[in-house]
């Protein structure tokens, strides 16, 4: 072998040995569940809960029976348990009354037929690859 490339060789396996301890070193000085946990200072917990299933409450922080997640503190000072406020425009759904027309429209109705023409005229456009016909 040539004495370059033994050199880069150990250049390179130095580097990714390096990187990897850094790596570890660093992955462990985090706690596991502290990336993107804000500090509770001041601010009075009411419960926890599983983002996934919310209607659950828990007294303390930790995993989630439900899913392999960390638990999240509801705040007092929180309103309307981190849902995100609507537009003052915008209209719910529920405020909405459902029209008189039928549920399927006239361009729902044609897009079936409309794929499924496509379709044919791209078949009837590709030329036959010589199956015989029983």
């Amino acid at each position: 072998m040539n004495p370059l490339h033994v050199k880069l060789g150990a250049a390179a396996l130095a580097i990714l040995i390096v990187g990897a301890a850094g790596g570890y070193w660093l992955a462990q000085r985090t706690e596991p569940g502290d990336a993107g946990a804000t500090p509770h200072g001041d601010r009075k917990v009411l419960y926890w809960h599983d983002p996934m299933v919310p209607n659950a409450r828990f007294d303390k922080p930790g995993k989630s029976p439900f899913m392999d997640m960390q638990l999240v503190p509801v705040y007092a000072d929180e309103t309307g348990g981190g849902a995100v406020p609507s537009p003052a425009g915008r209209r719910k759904a529920s405020d909405m009354k459902p029209s008189s027309q039928d549920s399927t429209s006239a361009l729902s109705r044609r897009a079936g037929t409309g794929a499924i023409g496509l379709i044919a005229a791209t078949l009837a456009r590709m030329p036959s690859v010589g199956i015989e016909e029983a």
